[in-house]
């Protein structure tokens, strides 16, 4: 090794070791905030979204809708309506705003504008509300759902944004009425 590359090799470990100590104080030194009301950079929230749709995209890409499965189907959609209990609180609904309790950082997106939700595939979707997408308040339905429950709320999703504030209420209020008489499947 040539005196340069010594050189070129000792500048760095220096700086490799001055990287770990910023790191290192930043970590144990507490003044990072995690709040989730802190709001990114801009630059910073831009680079954490593309990771995510890249993610998605990514992990969604093997997936494939079983047969019989289209998410165009409103009868499926109805089948496990429980966006009203677990998704509207977030995401809102046609004609009904997300719960005002509710503070996301991210917010969640408006899952009744077609812009939104046409921008995934069905396996895209799908994976996402399986899956949840770690540190925005999204959950995931993988561990407490079966895959045709699912694939039941991706098409009451994919199907969101064709929905009137009339239609969406009276799913509603049709769900709400099996609820009454009954456990639904879920």
């Amino acid at each position: 090794m040539s005196m340069s590359q010594r050189k070129v090799a000792g500048i760095a470990v220096l700086i490799a070791f001055a990287l770990a100590g910023i790191g290192e104080s930043l970590i144990y030194s507490g003044v990072y905030s995690v709040a989730a009301t802190k709001q990114h950079l801009a630059i910073e929230g831009q680079f954490l979204h593309k990771i995510m749709v890249e993610s998605v995209r990514h992990h969604a890409r093997d997936i494939r809708l079983p047969v019989g499965i289209d998410l165009h189907d409103r009868a499926l959609a109805e089948k496990t309506f429980g966006y009203t209990k677990a998704c509207r609180t977030c995401h809102g609904a046609p004609g009904v705003k997300p719960d005002s309790w509710v503070y996301l950082y991210p917010p969640a997106p408006d899952l009744s504008r077609s812009d939104i939700v046409n921008a995934w595939s069905d396996a895209e979707l799908y994976w996402i509300i399986k899956n949840g997408i770690e540190h925005t308040g999204m959950i995931g339905l993988g561990p407490t759902h079966q895959d045709e429950e699912i694939w039941s709320v991706s098409a009451f999703v994919r199907q969101l944004p064709t929905m009137s504030p009339a239609e969406y209420q009276l799913v509603a209020d049709k769900y709400a009425a099996t609820q009454k008489n009954g456990p639904h499947p879920e």
